[in-house]
């Protein structure tokens, strides 16, 4: 469940990366999970989200270092929080 989601997440300092927009609810009123990494890059390929995120990789880990919500489109990372 998303409850046991964030609560690992919590206890391991995990980032949770989704496409669920309640995981950002629950981050926003409850900064839960831990960090969260959205992806609204909408119906792509799986070799198009793959290539995405190698692309982003060393950007998203230094981001993750300072922010704790990042979101991940087909054309950039955005810092949200």
């Amino acid at each position: 469940s998303d409850k046991d989601i964030n609560a690992l997440s919590l206890l391991e300092q995990r980032i949770v990366i989704t496409k669920d927009a309640d995981f950002v609810d629950s981050f926003l009123i409850n900064q839960q999970p831990y960090k969260l990494l959205l992806i609204t890059t909408g119906n792509v390929a799986n070799a198009q989200l793959e290539s995405l995120l190698f692309q982003y990789l060393d950007t998203m880990l230094e981001l993750f270092m300072q922010y704790n919500f990042i979101e991940l489109n087909q054309t950039t990372l955005l810092i949200r929080q």
